[in-house]
């Protein structure tokens, strides 16, 4: 669901104005309140120009809706509440997409729980409903989990960097640049290296909080920890990457390659099922990294409440 929202959010024919419609109708569609046939057969004509991944699931849409309605109608509120919120986010944060960057960390947040924090807490919300986790942790899960969303958003956009700069787009946050996002692209720019380090500790930090969550799972649930501990690992590993690589990093540089990848996935499976374990993997995978900036996860999550109010 949040898929088909960020696949709508990004594609390359289509204007703010269309995807602002877009991203209505979809909503629209999730919560009961519009036909689906119309938006199914309008995303299916422009998946042409879309990766092969994409194309299949802007054509499988109707599929994807008839697994959503087959859900419990709780879970499903739960979903159509997240895409929602998501999709609001991306139109908001469309409007200010450029080369030049968002204007501040402040915004960086609140786009980072747009279109991943809410994810988490969407997950968590499914998940403790169902009986997966126990209630006893639920409040605590529900506080982590939008830090470790974001943890696994600011990794997904300094590994995008150079790819949204073809595209023209940029959501580096322009205060912790001096105003230059285009620093962090300039091999060895000191003011590029020093805003890497910044947003790669805070990163660091929102990982950690999602090491703390995932540890919070019980061992009952060893399938969710896999889950969890995939994210991290990979995550904390293509962090690594795109410090090592520095200012001026491409493509290749920002992103793990096969036996990393793979490694990640061994480790996570086998750490899963122990604390100890887990610790250990994390920390073999986030070795050398700028010191994690601790993240105050209640006081963001209020920053974040006092902007939705005033932002209506």
């Amino acid at each position: 669901m949040c898929r088909i929202a960020d696949t709508i959010e990004d594609h390359p024919a289509l204007g703010a104005a269309d995807k602002r419609r877009l991203l209505a109708q979809w909503v629209a569609v999730l919560e009961g309140l519009a036909a689906a046939a119309p938006l199914c057969g309008e995303l299916a004509g422009l998946a042409a120009p879309l990766p092969a991944g994409e194309r299949a699931l802007l054509s499988a849409v109707g599929r994807v809706l008839a697994g959503y309605q087959a859900l419990s109608p709780e879970a499903r509120a739960r979903i159509a509440h997240c895409v929602r919120v998501m999709s609001a986010g991306m139109a908001y944060f469309q409007a200010q997409a450029g080369p030049q960057g968002l204007a501040e960390a402040r915004l960086f947040d609140r786009y980072c729980y747009h279109v991943a924090g809410i994810v988490g807490e969407t997950l968590t919300g499914l998940w403790l409903a169902d009986g997966s986790l126990p209630a006893a942790h639920g409040a605590e899960l529900m506080r982590l989990a939008p830090s470790f969303g974001q943890g696994l958003q600011m990794v997904n956009v300094l590994r995008d960097v150079p790819a949204d700069r073809e595209r023209g787009v940029c959501w580096l946050p322009r205060d912790v640049f001096a105003g230059d996002p285009e620093a962090l692209l300039r091999p060895g720019d000191a003011l590029g290296r020093a805003g890497l380090a910044h947003l790669v500790a805070q990163a660091h930090g929102h990982l950690r909080n999602g090491l703390l969550y995932t540890l919070l799972l019980p061992r009952r649930a060893v399938a969710l920890r896999r889950f969890c501990a995939w994210a991290l690992l990979t995550a904390a590993a293509n962090l690594q990457r795109i410090w090592q690589a520095g200012p001026g990093y491409d493509r290749r540089a920002a992103r793990i390659d096969r036996v990393c990848l793979y490694r990640c996935l061994l480790l996570g499976a086998l750490a899963a099922g122990g604390r100890r374990r887990l610790r250990w993997a994390f920390e073999r995978e986030a070795a050398g990294l700028p010191a994690a900036v601790p993240v105050s996860v209640d006081r963001r999550h209020r920053a974040i409440q006092a902007w939705f109010a005033a932002a209506g």
